[in-house]
């Protein structure tokens, strides 16, 4: 699991977004509960 704030390195510019995407949604998760 990554952090929040860290950027994956993947060579890919669609499983950058979609590990932004998730990462954003596993932080607001984690700040609302």
């Amino acid at each position: 699991m990554t952090p929040c704030g860290i950027p994956p390195i993947i060579p890919s510019i669609h499983n950058i977004v979609n590990t932004a995407v998730l990462r954003m949604k596993r932080c607001s998760v984690r700040k609302s509960g």
